[in-house]
């Protein structure tokens, strides 16, 4: 279940998320969407998150959801 965080973030309890990319001051400066795994952190999955972009939230979390389904 994805739940709002911000305009521009979403997350999930496992802790996947969606987002644009944000500056200093919080505000979004990317039209693309990112999605990451609730396992952020390891260089190689870092690396493979970062080129995949999406034109809509729906899509990255659609994806993600896929890609890393949640456990119940």
């Amino acid at each position: 279940m994805w739940c709002f965080w911000r305009e521009s973030s979403f997350h999930r309890r496992d802790g996947a998320s969606v987002a644009r990319l944000h500056d200093e001051q919080d505000v979004p400066v990317s039209t693309y969407w990112l999605a990451w795994p609730p396992f952020f952190g390891d260089p190689a999955i870092d690396k493979a998150v970062m080129r995949r972009r999406f034109k809509t939230a729906g899509r990255a979390m659609t994806f993600a959801d896929k890609t890393w389904p949640e456990e119940s």
